[in-house]
C-alpha cells in the first residue's frame, strides 16, 4: 500500500492561505485571552530576516543561534522546542544537526530550512528523507508568511503532546485573526 507525505505546505497549496493564526492559552475566558509568546530557536547564518519579517505582529519569536552545539544547548531550556534549522549551517549537515538536537531532547520538533531543489520531485525526497530522520518538515525559501505561519502553527500542534513541561492548548483556543 503506498502512502504519501502531505506536509503543512501542500495542505497551504491546496486549501488556500489562511488568516494570521493566534495561539491563547486554554482556560481563558473570551475576554481575557491574550496571546502568549512562543520562541521558536532558529538555527542558521543567513535566514533569519526573512522569517522574522515572515512573524513579525504574531507571538512567534526566535532565539537564534548559529552553529549545531549552540542549538543543542538551547533546546534543555525551551518551553515549546520548536527548532528551525538551516540544511547549510555552518560546521554541520542538515542530518547530523537533526541527529543531535533529538539525541538531546525528547520531542524536539526540527524543521529544515532549504533552498529549492530544482525539481517537485527532488523536493518531495528532501520532504521524505527529513520525515524518515525524524525531523518534522521541509520549509523552501524564499520564506512567505502564509507558509511559515501555517508550518509553524501546525508543528506546534503536532510536536505540543510530547512536550512535558508545556501548558496544554486546545484546538478551540486557537482563534484565527486576520492579517
Amino acid at each position: 500500500m503506498a502512502t504519501s507525505h502531505i506536509s503543512s505546505l501542500d495542505m497551504v497549496e491546496t486549501f488556500g492561505p489562511r488568516p494570521v493564526p493566534e495561539i491563547v492559552a486554554a482556560g481563558s475566558t473570551k475576554e481575557d485571552r491574550s496571546p502568549m509568546t512562543l520562541e521558536v530557536l532558529l538555527a542558521t547564518e543567513s535566514a533569519g530576516e526573512g522569517l522574522r519579517a515572515a512573524v513579525a505582529g504574531t507571538p512567534w519569536t526566535f532565539a537564534e543561534v548559529t552553529n549545531a552545539s549552540d542549538a543543542a544547548e538551547s533546546i534543555r531550556g525551551m518551553r515549546a522546542p520548536i527548532v528551525l534549522i538551516d540544511q547549510d549551517l555552518a560546521g554541520s549537515r542538515w542530518l547530523d544537526t537533526l541527529r543531535l538536537l533529538r539525541a538531546r531532547r525528547r520531542g524536539v520538533c526540527v524543521i529544515v530550512l532549504a533552498s529549492p531543489q530544482g525539481s517537485a520531485a527532488a523536493d518531495r525526497r528532501l520532504r521524505e528523507e527529513v520525515a524518515r530522520r525524524g525531523g518534522f518538515d521541509v520549509l523552501f525559501r524564499p520564506f512567505q508568511r502564509a507558509d511559515v505561519l501555517s508550518l509553524l502553527v501546525f508543528a506546534y500542534a503536532q510536536c505540543r503532546i510530547s512536550w512535558t513541561r508545556f501548558p496544554r492548548v486546545h484546538c478551540a483556543d486557537v482563534c484565527a485573526t486576520g492579517s
